[in-house]
């Protein structure tokens, strides 16, 4: 398996490489080596250092003189290093010219994972050249292909710019619905059962609704797609099948209704778990906040990790407030709890445990 080593380069090492406008290769040749497929939902990016490329799953940067490297190689039909930088010296004119370790640092040339920006569903010198041309002109269609056709005198190889954004652009960012169906200008409602708007999509890719931020679909929930679907199949959200319940219920719309469990739609951020940090805590350790004088019970801590005593929700310990460590620490130490320190007041108010009290503002612990 191909492994890359690709360091990131500036954009101005993209000026140094210079190319003989007469180079003729036959990159296409039936003799040229077929290499590794990609999927290609795979997508990348161009950033400011070079292009940022997938090499088996892992997102990578690679400079024009990497993707020249590839190219040599897949057009040579080799990975003798020596001929490769004869080739990338002498006929791709590469500046400075082209050294043993930044070949070899590739791993074997001829067997990189890269995708099929040519859109033929074979990955071969075709794609190399794409690749290369990329590096050099940036992801514009027509600068790619008259780069490969003018400069490095390639026939028949036209890619659309459709193809390209696929690989060289970032995905548009948001949460996601597929719907079969879906037309250009649609607009999906996620309502709740009393037809609140949850949601509103922002835009439409192809069977993709576009929303700006993650949701939750409740239980007897509806997703609306208006104008209706003209024939509406079942749609998975979130690892759930939603039915269309009808074409009438809404009219000009095609609904969804959720039936099941609430649905998160995106990303979820889990609530973490407030915690107190005590020095000297036992892993058997039960910390316990109370008000003034012990009461009432404002929080228990239900588990401990290391020095961190845990707890299930966020609280607050106002003035007067206590925490108290039971067993007690053999040397307790002052704490800082949300930015404010709590010195020991002794073992012996609470015997048998080590207490703090809050002689400040009241803490918010979350």
């Amino acid at each position: 398996m191909f492994q890359p080593n690709f360091k990131p380069s500036r954009n101005s090492a993209l000026g140094s490489l210079l190319l003989a406008s007469s180079l003729a290769v036959a990159a296409c040749s039936a003799e040229t080596p077929q290499v590794t497929q990609v999927p290609p939902t795979l997508t990348a990016q161009v950033p400011e250092e070079g292009v940022a490329f997938y090499y088996d799953g892992v997102k990578t940067s690679i400079t024009a003189r990497d993707a020249a490297v590839l190219f040599a190689a897949c057009t040579l039909n080799t990975n003798d290093a020596a001929k490769i930088i004869s080739f990338a010296n002498t006929t791709l004119k590469l500046q400075p010219p082209l050294t043993s370790a930044e070949v070899t640092g590739l791993g074997d040339p001829l067997k990189p994972a890269i995708s099929d920006f040519t859109g033929d569903g074979t990955v071969n010198c075709s794609d190399a050249a794409v690749l290369f041309a990329a590096s050099v002109v940036g992801s514009d269609a027509n600068k790619i292909n008259g780069f490969i056709a003018g400069t490095l005198k390639i026939p028949g190889i036209n890619v659309s710019q459709t193809q390209l954004d696929s690989f060289f652009r970032p995905a548009p960012s948001g949460v996601r619905i597929t719907i079969p169906g879906l037309s250009a200008g649609a607009t999906v409602t996620v309502t709740r059962s009393d037809g609140t708007v949850i949601a509103t999509s922002t835009s439409v890719s192809g069977n993709e609704a576009i929303f700006a931020a993650p949701f939750t679909i409740p239980f007897g929930g509806q997703i609306r797609v208006t104008p209706a679907i003209a024939s509406p199949q079942p749609i998975s959200v979130s690892g759930f099948t939603l039915s269309v319940f009808d074409n009438t219920t809404n009219p000009g719309s095609t609904t969804y209704f959720n039936f099941g469990p609430p649905i998160n739609v995106g990303p979820v951020t889990l609530p973490v778990s407030p915690q107190i940090t005590i020095p000297g805590l036992s892993a058997s350790a039960t910390v316990t906040v109370t008000g003034v004088g012990g009461s009432p019970v404002i929080a228990t801590s239900t588990s401990v990790s290391g020095n961190e005593a845990i707890f299930a929700a966020p609280f607050t310990i106002p003035f007067g407030g206590q925490i108290r460590v039971t067993p007690a620490i053999a040397s307790p130490q002052p704490i800082s709890v949300s930015g404010f320190t709590l010195s020991v007041f002794d073992n012996t108010t609470n015997p048998g445990s080590t207490t703090y009290f809050n002689f400040g503002p009241p803490i918010n612990v979350n």
